[in-house]
């Protein structure tokens, strides 16, 4: 039996600044470019406590390593923006300036403040069986449950309050089979649900990440494990993917779904 716990406490603090061409063309030509100043200063917290309770015991032929736990992540982070007009730029000559930050006018219609909670519970239970020596058995399922706020403003505006409850099943499959001793089969199935942190440009919380991947393949140890050979088909789906905004690079946007396949070697 083993037993084991952990807590973990992160704290984030940023403080950026850049020069972006948001805004289109100053003239109808299409050779000078408006330009707009983005500052943003973030704060946050996130604290992680997980633990699980380890056993490994036999039942007749069959050995199992069981782990059953739970985990909770409890999230807060505020986020506030500036913008700020800058001169615009000729793209054909441009004259660059890095020594300090160019003159701007503030906009007040655009500047926004965003304060993000989110609170993540799960519960979880994996069994390791070895079924003879040369097969061997993986299964598991998760349960998560996750709760998110945000607060968001325009400068001069109201506030707007998004929330959103979701909860999960989650689930671990994988068979390993070895003929010989230094060769290895396997076929997995896995499911993955996982919480977004950050809002959109207008300050809503996105939806969860999902995805399923399976693959399968094979392990070889040969030369007395001077070489070792590993080849593997795979098919990840992912759902709900999360990527930075261009027009808006402090926030995210969802693009909906991916899917990656292919061959490893």
């Amino acid at each position: 039996m083993t037993w084991r716990t952990a807590l973990s406490w992160t704290h984030e603090r940023i403080d950026e600044e850049g020069v972006f061409g948001l805004l289109g063309w100053e003239d109808g030509a299409k050779r000078t470019l408006s330009r707009a100043a983005l500052s943003s200063q973030t704060t946050g917290d996130n604290w992680t406590a997980h633990t699980d309770l380890g056993l490994s015991f036999d039942t007749g032929p069959i050995g199992h390593e069981l782990v059953v736990g739970g985990d909770y992540t409890w999230f807060d982070r505020h986020n506030s923006g500036t913008v700020g007009l800058a001169a615009g730029i000729d793209v054909y000559a441009p004259v660059y300036d890095l020594s300090q930050r160019p003159a701007t006018f503030a906009v007040p219609s655009l500047g926004s403040t965003t304060s993000e909670k989110s609170r993540t519970g799960g519960l979880f239970a994996r069994d390791r069986m070895t079924l003879t020596d040369q097969v061997r058995l993986v299964a598991g399922v998760r349960w998560s449950h996750y709760r998110q706020t945000t607060v968001s403003a325009r400068c001069g505006g109201s506030a707007d309050i998004n929330s959103q409850t979701q909860t999960a099943w989650t689930s671990q499959f994988g068979l390993l089979y070895s003929p010989v001793e230094a060769v290895a089969l396997f076929a997995n199935r896995t499911s993955a649900f996982l919480p977004v942190q950050g809002t959109t440009a207008a300050g809503s919380p996105l939806k969860p990440e999902t995805g399923t991947q399976y693959e399968v393949g094979a392990k070889a140890q040969l030369l007395g494990g001077r070489l070792s050979l590993n080849g593997a088909l795979f098919h990840l789906k992912r759902g709900n993917v999360a990527v930075s905004d261009r027009d808006s690079p402090s926030a995210l946007i969802p693009i909906g779904a991916q899917v990656a396949k292919g061959f490893e070697l």
